[in-house]
């Protein structure tokens, strides 16, 4: 399981002050929450800096700063194909860029993966829209077929599973789990979805990001967009990592419960 940190992305108060800050010359709280997220065991970092007034230029910066304090690689993510551009420019191959429409001309993506190197995560939504797994999956095997087509190898294309809030759609985790499970089983791509999406609007969100992580661990998700510095994620991660079989000999949940007593 690939973590991909979720903290630097302008829609959140506290990374849109820091990301601010940082435009104005002081990046200690960039750096503060790049360093934590890494430490809590993040490998990759989404950055979203739409809401900064600035996204080129705050885009740039945020992830010079990623580079400079920390080993981990970046998930520049907008809808803006130039921004991405520009990321993916910077990173070359270590870049995942998030995302593009399944349903889209390919060709600007393509020139992207073809100049840089890097990876991508495809949406399967069908005109802006969230259809039903079948459709999701379809949606993404052709375009994964097109891309093929063109040279680019599906294990540098990572599928959204599109978990959507519990609150406005009672079945979104049955329908994201079910995508998953298709793709997996019809598919040799790269599965992800943001875990803090099916939350949205309801109580106590951890609970619900917990048992929604647990299911898409043990049906083979390959990434995960979320808090790595929540306790109950990290908990739960470990946990589910052992139930579905990721965790030979339980070696590395038995040296997490350890360190806590250390």
């Amino acid at each position: 399981m690939i973590i991909i940190g979720e903290k630097l992305n302008s829609s959140i108060k506290s990374s849109l002050d820091a990301m601010t800050r940082a435009l104005n010359g002081d990046d200690t709280a960039a750096v503060e929450l790049i360093c934590r997220q890494e430490e809590s065991g993040a490998a990759l970092l989404d950055v979203n800096t739409a809401l900064t007034g600035d996204e080129p230029g705050a885009m740039e910066l945020i992830i010079r700063l990623i580079q400079q304090h920390s080993n981990c690689r970046v998930m520049p993510d907008s809808p803006n194909i130039d921004i991405l551009y520009r990321a993916a420019r910077i990173c070359g191959r270590s870049c995942l860029v998030n995302s593009f429409p399944a349903d889209a001309d390919l060709s600007p993506l393509l020139e992207i993966m073809r100049e840089t190197g890097c990876s991508a995560v495809l949406l399967p939504t069908e005109s802006g829209r969230v259809p039903e797994p079948r459709v999701r999956v379809e949606l993404a095997k052709s375009a994964l077929s097109r891309l093929n087509a063109a040279g680019i190898e599906s294990s540098r294309v990572y599928v959204d599973i599109l978990s959507e809030s519990l609150a406005i759609k009672p079945d979104a985790a049955i329908n994201a789990l079910e995508t998953l499970r298709l793709l997996k089983s019809e598919t040799d791509a790269r599965t992800i979805c943001g875990v803090s999406n099916i939350s949205f609007g309801l109580p106590r969100r951890m609970l619900i990001n917990s048992a929604f992580l647990a299911s898409a661990i043990v049906c083979r998700l390959d990434a995960a967009i979320l808090d790595p510095c929540r306790r109950e994620l990290a908990d739960t991660l470990h946990a589910a990592n052992v139930v579905a079989g990721n965790d030979a000999d339980c070696v590395e949940y038995i040296n997490y419960v350890r360190d806590e007593y250390l």
